[in-house]
């Protein structure tokens, strides 16, 4: 049981991460994108 205890939990904070990754990506790129156009 402790092995699929700390599996699932393993498995849980690298989805947490990623996620959390890809939004702060995707919000800094959208950021990077979207201010040229404003001095423009």
């Amino acid at each position: 049981m402790f092995v699929v205890d700390y599996l699932s939990k393993n498995i849980l904070i690298q989805t947490t991460y990623n996620i959390t990754h890809n939004i702060s990506y995707n919000i800094s790129y959208n950021v990077c994108v979207a201010l040229p156009t404003l001095f423009v």
